[in-house]
């Protein structure tokens, strides 16, 4: 019984070396500050004519405060703003309902 656990005991630490042989790694994607514009027409079902009421409020967020102590705000960006609410237009001719979709 003792050969058993010794015998376990054995493999057990040479499978751990063995597994600590190999190193798992991944490299990160590289961002760029390029903007890609693309435009994607809406659906064929686009009826241009708001069959429910969509309401966005976007909120900025407080990041806290930089190393001189000032406050950090970030902000939605005109473009973002622009185009989500182009997508709204979209979504609110599609969508049927009767109750606002906040």
């Amino acid at each position: 019984m003792k050969k058993i656990y010794l015998y376990a005991l054995l493999f057990t630490l040479s499978a751990n070396c063995i597994a600590q042989e190999f190193e798992l790694s991944w490299d990160a994607p590289e961002f760029s500050e390029e903007v890609n514009r693309i435009y994607i027409p809406p659906p064929d079902n686009y009826r241009n004519v708001a069959t429910v009421e969509i309401i966005v409020n976007y909120i900025d967020v407080d990041g806290g405060t930089d190393s001189l102590g000032n406050p950090i705000i970030y902000t939605w960006p005109e473009e973002a703003i622009a185009a989500f609410e182009y997508a709204t237009t979209i979504w609110e001719s599609i969508l049927v309902s009767t109750k606002r979709i906040r």
